[in-house]
């Protein structure tokens, strides 16, 4: 009996050297401080890249990954490793929930996984905070950690390497959203196998199994490539030969009428983030990829019920484009954001911006509360439904297809990614002519 339970405390002390007691699981770092749920040795690992103030995460961590856990990290088959990427362009203060979990973990991995936790179960409590600072140290005191040790290593930005360090690891390996994963088996650790989203059990256990016995996992069936909407389609977003500033679909558009590529932009005037982007990328744009010839750009409405204001201003961007001042208008509702987006009537904001542009004031007075001007967004706002319900986005369409691309991006980052993406298109292009030519 004795050296019975003298072989378990062995084991637990195994157990110990390789990780630590988590409940019934067992976890640690790895050589590189990756904080890991299961056994070092296990056959199977799951690596996820995941953003604490991501919906489809929080989805994962809840309905998914319990089941996961039990299946296969309670018996020894899989090792969890969770590699940090916020994504700054959507979620901008995510930053902070993952130096605050990174800096729980400096004293003791139960803790970096007991605040990784807590960060998806109460992300609704967060998200929509300006400043999380208060939150975090909230939940650093409710958690019991050493709360100066804590404070100064996230004051310190401590673990901003260690996070940026796994952001540069998901952009090289070009995982643009979250949660995605890779699976491998132990045995062959350079042959990693993709999974995108927030998917059920099911699909992580078709990887898990073949690995497991062997195999190469099933390949996903291939999805029909989607048809556009009738708004994103050539004919719908045509230029106008009456109204030259506007598409078919009575849209406001500029840009040489027969560049490659067409932006169409999803926009909200009270959105702070739209208005960086107005005021700091625009210009960029406007300069390299719009006076160039390589884009024409389309400007769409989506206020967002939690902007109170945001129909108003739509409103007054639509009036103001029916006296070809749309752009002038758009450009004067961000610059000036912060002096009408908390007031309780806007409208006298608006006829304020409208004589400083010298419209016609009765005009725009008797338009700001039309039913034209408001069905025009309502449209607008219906097709949006297909795309998103965020903003700022913006759609870059070749005539064939589409990508979004979602979020605030620096002026570089943007002009980049679209360039990228034309020099793509005029390849194909080339290849398709090619081929023709045959």
């Amino acid at each position: 009996m004795r050296r019975k339970k003298f072989n378990s405390w062995i084991g637990v002390v195994l157990l110990l050297l390789s990780g630590q007691l988590l409940g019934n699981q067992i976890s640690g770092f790895t050589d590189d401080t990756t904080p890991y749920l299961g056994r070092l040795d296990a056959p199977l690992v799951l690596i996820e890249f995941s953003d604490y103030l991501c919906p489809f995460c929080a989805r994962y961590h809840s309905t998914t990954k319990p089941e996961l856990v039990e299946k296969y990290v309670n018996t020894g088959k899989m090792r969890m490793e969770f590699r940090h990427l916020p994504l700054a362009s959507l979620h901008p203060t995510a930053w902070r929930g993952h130096e605050a979990a990174a800096c729980a973990g400096d004293q003791g991995v139960e803790r970096f996984w007991k605040f990784h936790d807590a960060l998806f179960d109460r992300q609704k409590e967060w998200n929509r905070l300006p400043d999380s600072t208060e939150f975090m140290i909230q939940l650093a005191g409710e958690l019991e950690l050493d709360l100066p040790r804590w404070q100064s290593c996230v004051d310190g930005r401590s673990k901003q390497e260690v996070v940026d360090a796994d952001v540069s690891l998901g952009k090289s390996l070009e995982f643009n959203g979250t949660p995605t994963f890779q699976m491998l088996a132990s045995e062959q650790p350079d042959k990693r196998y993709t999974i995108v989203g927030a998917r059920a059990a099911d699909a992580f256990s078709e990887y898990a199994e073949a690995l497991l016995a062997g195999n190469e996992p099933p390949k996903p069936p291939e999805k029909p490539k989607p048809e556009l909407p009738a708004w994103a389609k050539t004919e719908a977003l045509a230029v106008d030969p009456d109204r030259p500033a506007f598409t078919i679909s009575g849209d406001p558009t500029f840009g040489e009428a027969d560049a490659r590529l067409v932006i169409v932009e999803y926009t909200d005037y009270q959105c702070p983030a739209c208005a960086r982007h107005a005021t700091e990328t625009q210009p960029a744009i406007d300069e390299k990829l719009i006076a160039t010839g390589k884009v024409r750009w389309v400007s769409k409405q989506l206020p967002l019920p939690e902007h109170k204001n945001a129909i108003a201003a739509a409103a007054a961007a639509v009036c103001a484009g029916d006296q070809n001042h749309f752009h002038d208008m758009h450009k004067a509702l961000f610059t000036s954001q912060e002096n009408w987006a908390e007031l309780q009537e806007p409208e006298g904001a608006m006829i304020k911006l409208a004589v400083i542009l010298d419209l016609d004031i009765v005009d725009f007075t008797e338009c700001l509360g039309s039913r034209e001007a408001v069905e025009q967004i309502v449209n607008s706002v219906y097709e949006a439904t297909s795309v998103t319900r965020a903003t700022p986005v913006f759609v870059v369409l070749d005539g064939e297809s589409g990508r979004p691309i979602r979020g605030v991006r620096t002026p570089d980052q943007f002009v980049s990614v679209v360039e990228k993406h034309l020099e793509q298109v005029i390849k194909n292009d080339e290849e398709k002519t090619a081929a023709l030519a045959k």
